[in-house]
C-alpha cells in the first residue's frame, strides 16, 4: 500500500465544535463517553492550546468528510504524552488499516520531539490484542500489565483491616513544592521496586512530580510523607477528582528497608480514610500485576479488581 501523506497539526478550536480530526480520533472512546470526552478536550484546548494535538492523513476528500485516519495525543506536564489508539476509516482492508495506524504513530514522533516530550505512553486492552502489535510496530514496548482497583469508602472509618503494625507510621502533609525532599524520598522508594520497573530512568523524577501535581483538583494537603523514628521512610499521594464521585491513590511507596512490616496495608487504609473526608464514594488506583506484595496489601485493605490494561511506552528523547 502506498501510504497517503500524513500531516501533524494542533487541534484547532472552533466555538464548541470539534474538528474533523478530533471527531475521527475520538472514535477511540466508547460511544457512550464520546460526547463528554470531546467536550473535555475542547475545554482543555481553550485553556492550554498546546496540550492536545492530532495526527491525520491528508488526501483529497469531499467536504465535511472525516480524515482517513487520526490519533489523539495529550501532552502532560512532566514531559510525557498519552497517545490514544489510532482510528482508521473502517472501509479500508484490515492490513491497510494496521499499516496506516503504525505510520501515524511514527509520524507523531517528530511533533513530540518538538514538544520536548521524553516519554510517550499508551494503553491497550491486553498484550495479545491487535492494537498492541500496532504500537509495537511503531517502536513502543510493553512496560507492564496494569490492574485497576477500587475501594468502597462507605463505612471506611469503621472498617477493621488485618495486618496493622504495632507502631503505626506518622503521616505528615508536606507541600509538593518541596522538590528536593520529595525527589530524594521517591527515588529511595523506587529502589528494587516491582511496580513498573521498565519505566525507571526514562524521565527524571522532577518531571514525574510535575505529572503527579496535575492529576485531579490541585491540593497540597493530600501529599503525605510517612515518618518513622523521625525519618522519612515512605509517602502517600492522593488526588481529588471532584465533582466526580471518586478520589485516586496516585502513588504509595516505602523505602526498601521498611517493606514487609505491614505498613503498606496501613497506608492503603489511611488513604481510604483521607479520601472519605472529601465525600468521595470510591478510591481508585492502578498497580503493576507483577507487583504481588503491593497487590496483596491493597486486597487486604479492601480494594477490589475493576479491569486490566497493558501499558506501552516509547522513549522519544533520551533522558538527560
Amino acid at each position: 500500500m502506498k501510504l497517503p501523506a500524513i500531516a501533524v497539526a494542533p487541534l484547532e478550536l472552533s466555538p464548541g465544535v470539534p474538528s474533523a480530526g478530533l471527531r475521527r480520533g475520538a472514535e477511540a472512546w466508547p460511544p457512550s463517553e464520546r460526547a463528554l470526552q470531546m467536550a473535555a478536550v475542547l475545554e482543555h484546548i481553550r485553556r492550554v492550546p498546546s496540550r492536545f494535538i492530532a495526527v491525520a492523513t491528508v488526501e483529497p476528500r469531499e467536504a465535511n468528510q472525516l480524515p482517513l485516519g487520526a490519533v489523539l495525543v495529550e501532552c502532560l506536564p512532566g514531559r510525557a504524552a498519552v497517545v490514544m489508539t489510532p482510528q482508521i476509516d473502517a472501509l479500508l482492508p484490515v492490513s491497510q488499516r494496521d499499516e496506516l495506524a503504525s505510520a501515524l504513530l511514527l509520524a507523531l514522533d517528530g511533533v513530540l520531539q518538538q514538544q520536548k516530550i521524553l516519554l510517550a505512553q499508551a494503553l491497550t486492552e491486553r498484550r495479545e490484542h491487535p492494537t498492541t502489535a500496532i504500537f509495537q510496530a511503531a517502536g513502543y514496548r510493553v512496560a507492564s500489565d496494569l490492574l485497576y482497583l477500587a475501594a468502597d469508602l462507605t463505612g471506611a472509618a469503621n472498617r477493621r483491616i488485618p495486618g496493622f503494625p504495632i507502631q503505626p507510621l506518622e503521616l505528615v502533609a508536606v507541600s509538593h513544592d518541596e522538590d528536593a525532599r520529595w525527589i530524594r524520598l521517591i527515588e529511595q522508594t523506587y529502589e528494587k521496586t516491582l511496580d513498573c520497573p521498565a519505566v525507571d530512568g526514562l524521565r527524571p523524577t522532577r518531571h514525574v512530580l510535575q505529572e503527579y501535581r496535575d492529576i485531579g483538583v490541585p491540593r497540597t494537603d493530600w501529599w503525605f510523607i510517612a515518618r518513622y523514628n523521625s525519618e522519612d521512610i515512605g509517602c502517600l499521594i492522593l488526588a481529588d477528582h471532584r465533582p466526580a464521585a471518586h478520589a485516586e491513590l496516585v502513588y504509595m511507596g516505602l523505602t526498601p528497608d521498611m517493606r514487609g512490616r505491614g505498613w503498606g496495608v496501613h497506608l492503603a487504609h489511611q488513604a481510604q480514610l483521607i479520601a472519605a473526608t472529601s465525600g468521595a464514594q470510591h478510591l481508585v488506583l492502578s498497580v503493576d500485576a507483577a507487583n504481588l506484595p503491593a497487590l496483596r496489601h491493597y486486597q487486604t485493605a479492601g480494594f477490589k479488581f475493576l479491569e486490566q490494561r497493558t501499558v506501552l511506552v516509547k522513549a522519544i528523547i533520551p533522558t538527560p
